[in-house]
């Protein structure tokens, strides 16, 4: 599609930034989260005189910083995405290369996310998006919106599709989210699913507590 402003044909963009988060035009969220990551890294800098590059300062501390400022830039927008494992990848990556970094640690040296979890006591970024996720989800069944709810509930139509797999929807990474939570609700498909899952976020406190333990 042509957008003419003054008689001047705008050029097209395949990806814009809109509110701080990147939509793409193939669909695919790995441009948003690399995106994400550059903000995350402007936030590291601001901070690397003061907090993470000075031994003084203990790996809680560090991890306190890292929890509260870059991980919200981090993870901003990203609950709403359909996420796949690369992303995944790509997200935990970035905090396993920042938790040798702030804990000055030699390039060679094998540190798994466990280890990075305990000693600067934060959990992985995609454990924390999969709870903001669930939390997020929870509130919108709970809210009167229409319009959110038609989107939660979209199907695609049936027909030809291309070769290869299918693309992830929201509704596969949230059933992904429930797996990971120990979360059961005996559901055979889309609308079954949707169905229960609204029962069991009815109760707010209760829906919380779950998705945080």
């Amino acid at each position: 599609p042509q957008v003419l402003v003054a008689g001047k044909v705008l050029p097209w963009r395949s990806s814009v930034v809109y509110l701080g988060s990147r939509i793409s035009e193939d669909g695919k969220t790995i441009a948003a989260v690399k995106h994400r990551i550059c903000c995350a890294e402007s936030v590291v800098k601001r901070l690397n005189d003061r907090v993470f590059c000075r031994r003084t300062v203990s790996d809680r501390l560090k991890g306190h910083f890292i929890d509260t400022a870059v991980f919200a830039s981090l993870l901003y927008g990203l609950e709403h995405c359909a996420f796949s494992v690369r992303d995944q990848r790509c997200l935990d990556g970035f905090f396993l290369r920042l938790s040798k970094r702030v804990m000055h640690l030699r390039y060679d040296y094998h540190l798994s996310y466990l280890e990075a979890e305990e000693r600067l006591g934060v959990s992985r970024p995609s454990h924390r998006l999969a709870s903001e996720r669930l939390r997020w989800t929870g509130h919108m069944l709970r809210s009167n919106d229409d319009v959110l709810y038609e989107v939660l509930m979209f199907t695609p139509e049936g027909g030809a599709r291309g070769r290869g797999r299918p693309r992830l929807r929201y509704y596969d990474t949230i059933k992904a989210d429930l797996g990971g939570s120990n979360i059961n609700l005996n559901a055979r498909n889309q609308e079954e699913c949707w169905s229960a899952l609204a029962t069991k976020t009815g109760d707010r406190q209760d829906w919380q507590n779950s998705v945080v333990n």
